[in-house]
């Protein structure tokens, strides 16, 4: 196990609007032990999970993509949200640390 891996919890709830409709998704990453499950607002910019994700874990967020399998593998921009890139409860997106 990596040295800078932290115990992770059950879920990590962000703000999101009043109106917001919640979408929980599944993280992975280097530094998680396993997976932590994230509930943001659906129309949030998944920017916001990439910024709490780097805080917590102790990852650089400037050398921090994501990554998700749907429908096809593929690099989830900064601004892009759930809805936008069509994210179900559940689906996973990977973190990775891109400085060598």
């Amino acid at each position: 196990m990596d040295s800078r891996t932290v115990a992770t919890p059950k879920l990590i709830v962000l703000p999101r609007g009043d109106e917001e409709k919640p979408i929980i998704l599944r993280v992975e990453g280097e530094t998680v032990n396993g997976n932590v499950n994230y509930c943001i607002g659906r129309n949030t910019p998944l920017d916001c999970l990439l910024l709490d994700f780097a805080a917590r874990f102790y990852e650089f967020y400037n050398h921090t993509i994501m990554i998700c399998n749907v429908p096809r593998r593929r690099l989830v921009e900064k601004e892009d949200t759930a809805d936008g890139i069509k994210l179900e409860d559940g689906d996973t997106i990977e973190m990775m640390t891109t400085i060598p």
